[in-house]
């Protein structure tokens, strides 16, 4: 979410009278509330499903993160994998029930035996 600001060579740039910016900040602190609460309802529905997650990240600490088929790279959240992760290698795809959420970001236990 942004707020709107006057671009070159468009209509809109040449309109005399302007919205106040504390409007214009105002209206995006509240799509941006909106928004975020929308998000983090959608993940909370998620909990107790299965779900199917592409094994990204394994962090040096052990922290294994993945992504599952509704999750695109750089605008939904990821899944942060718990559980039977010790093994798992970046590329594996894994079965996981949703435990929890942490905003948009799901919280998944792997389901043993399950990589593949």
């Amino acid at each position: 979410v942004f707020g709107y600001s006057d671009e070159e060579g468009t209509e809109a740039e040449t309109f005399a009278s302007k919205i106040h910016p504390d409007v214009i900040a105002e209206r995006v602190e509240r799509v941006t509330s909106l928004a975020n609460e929308l998000i983090n309802q959608r993940a909370e529905d998620r909990i107790g499903d299965l779900v199917e997650v592409l094994v990204e990240e394994i962090g040096q600490d052990g922290t294994v993160v993945g992504r599952a088929a509704h999750q695109a790279p750089d605008t939904d959240g990821c899944v942060n994998l718990t559980g039977a992760v010790v093994g798992l290698q970046r590329g594996d795809l894994v079965l996981a029930d949703v435990i929890d959420n942490d905003g948009a970001d799901l919280i998944a236990e792997v389901r043993s035996g399950s990589v593949r």
